[in-house]
């Protein structure tokens, strides 16, 4: 590879990432790289019993990112990763590389683990450019009628994007370091500077859902695959993933039915927020990386950051479906990188990679982050 364009992925690669997964759809054993932290959590339940890796590998800004940032930069290669809340975004954001989470179904797996997270979850894609990333994912899409999100509709080439919408909050009040929505903003002011049409607008999300703990339908799956063996054997479970099954024992079956009948109503929202918008630019992260012994920020803009509350801007996308995309877009204080959200409407996967490109075009090469260099 030492002699090809920077931008170009091996087709080889991207064709072996297909025969994998054919292989799997075969019954072949499951092997190679994961990036997804909370997919490699499920992964060593379902195949091991014992979380047998270090505490490092839970987290997104964790020695085990940095080394797979650092392999796909000297291979010029990706590599592929489950998004059921943001685990393909948040991990590339931290790393400075280009996560995209496709429309729900768009690449159908029907084979691997049972997955707790299913009407959210999608087959990602994770690499040191857009171009490389488009490859993937244009490779792997299709359909398969053994997948019941899976669509037959084909990929269609669409006019770029023309009505740009921006958030710096989603219109939710999510607090953002001052660093972060610097970086955002001059990324927003270039955008406007260079011909873009970009207003500021947020979906009318429903009243409901600032009170939902949108989490507990995937604590409620696990519960229902693994609450019998958490209850037999419970240090078999990482901590983390055993909190969420006892979490989810709590949680009825109508209050199920209520998340899901909200997740509806978040399709709805999004789909008639882009009768008027072709596109959404948000923070993929309120924050930049936080020290590896801690399992998130105590602070995010100033006020006291829960568990999650560095992973509020992704999750909402994966309950509508929609396609959704971190791009690099700088570094933070600490010379930390940042990423910026761009989401479209369903099945606009195209017309999100193409905007993707035309951005990290405009931006042209970004500074290095000294924690990633090869």
């Amino acid at each position: 590879m030492g002699g090809r364009p920077p931008g170009q992925l091996r087709l080889t690669r991207v064709r072996r990432l297909h025969r994998t997964a054919r292989q799997l759809e075969r019954g072949a054993p499951a092997r190679g790289r994961r990036t997804d932290p909370g997919a490699d959590q499920l992964l060593r339940i379902r195949l091991q019993g014992r979380d047998q890796q270090p505490a490092a590998w839970r987290h997104p800004q964790s020695l085990e990112h940095r080394a797979d940032a650092r392999w796909l930069l000297r291979r010029r290669a990706g590599t592929l990763a489950t998004d059921s809340g943001g685990s393909t975004r948040r991990p590339a954001a931290h790393t400075g590389l280009v996560g995209f989470k496709p429309t729900t179904g768009r690449i159908p797996h029907p084979w691997g683990f049972a997955d707790p997270t299913q009407p959210l979850n999608a087959i990602g894609q994770i690499g040191r450019n857009v171009a490389d990333v488009r490859l993937m994912f244009t490779t792997l899409a299709g359909h398969h009628g053994g997948y019941p999100l899976a669509s037959p509709a084909p990929l269609i080439e669409e006019a770029p994007a023309l009505r740009i919408a921006w958030s710096p909050d989603l219109g939710l009040g999510h607090p953002l370091d001052a660093e972060v929505r610097a970086c955002l903003e001059g990324v927003i002011a270039r955008l406007r500077d260079a011909g873009w049409q970009v207003a500021d607008a947020a979906p009318a999300w429903p009243a409901q859902l600032a009170d939902t703990n949108l989490m507990a339908l995937q604590h409620a799956g696990l519960y229902e695959l693994f609450g019998e063996r958490h209850r037999h054997d419970p240090q078999c479970f990482d901590p983390a993933i055993a909190a969420q099954i006892e979490a989810g024992a709590d949680i009825s079956g109508a209050a199920v039915v209520r998340l899901q009948l909200l997740r509806e109503r978040i399709v709805a929202t999004m789909a008639e927020f882009f009768e008027t918008h072709d596109l959404l630019l948000c923070p993929t992260v309120p924050c930049e990386p936080w020290p590896l012994e801690q399992l998130g920020p105590a602070h995010i803009g100033g006020l006291p950051a829960g568990p999650r509350g560095h992973a509020v801007f992704t999750p909402l996308f994966n309950h509508a479906g929609t396609p959704a995309l971190s791009l690099p877009c700088g570094l933070g204080t600490r010379g930390l990188p940042l990423g910026l959200q761009l989401v479209g409407p369903r099945f606009a996967d195209l017309r999100v990679l193409e905007a993707a490109s035309r951005i990290e075009a405009l931006l042209g090469p970004l500074p290095a982050c000294p924690l990633l260099t090869p």
